[in-house]
Order: structure tokens, then C-alpha cells, then sequence
């Protein structure tokens, strides 16, 4: 498997609770057309993953050496009953170490792409989940959590992330569902491009995808049957405010007003939406 070259920083293996190291196209930088691969060193939120990514019972301790934990699972697999049936899915061993490299001249279909695509989906799905626990969407908003440490009922719904999902060629998907139950994000691939690339590798995809839950469980309320926000509103509030928090989480130091940002332009290649998004109305 590929593996990215390790940086040099300090790593203190004695502490398992929470420390970890991904090698990821880190935010705010949207995809590999902004920015290059580098080793983030414990990214998870004190406040609102005090425990680490990797724990589902708010013990020290991981209870996973993959990429699951209270917040996400990630992996290459297909929705079946309850979770889906995993058929890949990157270790980190112990010490936490997800080092997977992404190879961009390989297909989405490359078993380590696969791999590093659902390290990748991992990565960004916790940052998205602390940051917007930050800003309110916590466990009695009905937040998607293994487990809720505060005891607050509505646990055993962590979000599911599905990378390399053939049922969403071209495509990427949010399936509803209330507080307590699962949420699941299917992450396609496209081959628009030579090579094929995954969804999971533009981050402003997966992060549209995440806010149709945040939508989904503000809007409606954390415990309304799953879409209950209505299809009226599927080409309205639910797509602009899930495009708004993909620019929000990759908005860039330097980007200014009439900057124009293309939303999905990595994954498909040929540019996101109709028209990009710039101060510009042109």
C-alpha cells in the first residue's frame, strides 16, 4: 500500500486516548487542485470529542483501530440491514497511524485509493462534526453519535460514510434519518476524468452531503420521521445551505469576494453547479 512519508512530528504513542495521525488533503484546502497531502497530528476537538475519534464508549481507551468511532464510520461498503456490510476499510494499528498515500494518476477503484478515499471521508466527517457541535448542533440538537456522553438519549446514530459506492455514479448521497438511527452518506465515484476520481476526495462533496443531515435534523427536529423537511424543499434550502457550509468549511485566507469557487469541481472534472459561487453575479 502507498504510504505517505511521515513529517517528523512528535507523535506520543504512550497516550492512546486520543492521539493520531492522518495523512489527509487537509482543510480548508477543497481538494488536490488547492492543496497537497500532509500528516495532521490530533484533530479531534477537546470540547466536543474529548475522547478521541476513535472511542464509542467515553472510557479511555479506542475502541477501534479503523476508521470508526463515536462520530463516523468510514469504509468501502453497500447499506444493507442496520450498518452496512464492510468490505474495506484502512487500520491504523494502535498507535492510530492512518498514513495511507493517495495516488492521483490510479483510479477511484484502486484498492489503496479505496482505502485512502475512506481515510479521507474520515478525516473530514469528524472535523465537520466538532466544528459544527461547536456552533450548536451538539447531542440535544440530535448530533450524529455512537454514543452520547452527556446521557442524553437519541445515541446510536454515527454517521456512516460509503466511499466508492457504485449505486452513486457521478454522484453522492444523504439517507434521512431520525435522531437515534444511523445516518448514511454514499460517496460515489466519476469517471469524467483519466483517471476516475472518488467523491470522498473533495471535500466540498462530502461536507454538502454531512449539512443535508445537519438540515435534515435542525429543520424538521432531531427526532421527525426521515425527510420530513419535504422534496419541496430538495432544490431550495436543503442544497444552498449544504453548498454554504462546503464554502465555509474551505474558505481560504486569501480568497476574496469575486474569487469564483466551483463547488464539486474536482470530483466532476468539469466544473460543480451551473455557475460558480463569486461576489460577481455574472
Amino acid at each position: 500500500a502507498a504510504v505517505a512519508a511521515d513529517t517528523g512530528e512528535v507523535f506520543y504513542a504512550n497516550n492512546l486516548v486520543k492521539h493520531a495521525r492522518y495523512n489527509v488533503y487537509p482543510l480548508p484546502g477543497m481538494s488536490p487542485l488547492e492543496t497537497t497531502e500532509s500528516i495532521v497530528v490530533d484533530p479531534a476537538d477537546d470540547l466536543t470529542s474529548p475522547f478521541g475519534w476513535h472511542d464509542t464508549n467515553g472510557v479511555e481507551g479506542s475502541e477501534f483501530t479503523d476508521t470508526r468511532g463515536n462520530n463516523i464510520f468510514s469504509q468501502m461498503g453497500e447499506v444493507g440491514v442496520g450498518l452496512p456490510v464492510v468490505t474495506s476499510r484502512p487500520d491504523g494499528g494502535v498507535n492510530h497511524d492512518f498514513l495511507l498515500g493517495h495516488d492521483p494518476l490510479m483510479p477511484a477503484n484502486d484498492p489503496d485509493n479505496i482505502d485512502f478515499a475512506a481515510q479521507q471521508a474520515f478525516y473530514l466527517g469528524n472535523i465537520t462534526h466538532d466544528v459544527l457541535a461547536r456552533y450548536g448542533f451538539d447531542e440535544g440538537a440530535g448530533n450524529f453519535q455512537a454514543t452520547n456522553y452527556s446521557g442524553l438519549p437519541g445515541g446510536g446514530d454515527q454517521m456512516v460514510i460509503n466511499v466508492y459506492d457504485e449505486d452513486a455514479i457521478c454522484n453522492a448521497y444523504y439517507v434521512p434519518s431520525p435522531d437515534g438511527d444511523v445516518g448514511i452518506i454514499e460517496m460515489g465515484f466519476c469517471g469524467n476524468t483519466v483517471p476516475s476520481r472518488d467523491s470522498s476526495i473533495d471535500a466540498s462533496v462530502l461536507i454538502h452531503e454531512y449539512a443535508h443531515g445537519l438540515v435534515e435534523r435542525l429543520v424538521a427536529g432531531p427526532l421527525m420521521p426521515a425527510g420530513s423537511t419535504g422534496d419541496d424543499q430538495i432544490g431550495a434550502m436543503h442544497e444552498g445551505t449544504a453548498d454554504y457550509l462546503a464554502l465555509f468549511f474551505t474558505m481560504d485566507i486569501n480568497d476574496a469576494p469575486d474569487t469564483p469557487v466551483e463547488v464539486g469541481e474536482y470530483y466532476f472534472g468539469t466544473g460543480g453547479r451551473r455557475n460558480p459561487y463569486a461576489y460577481d453575479m455574472t
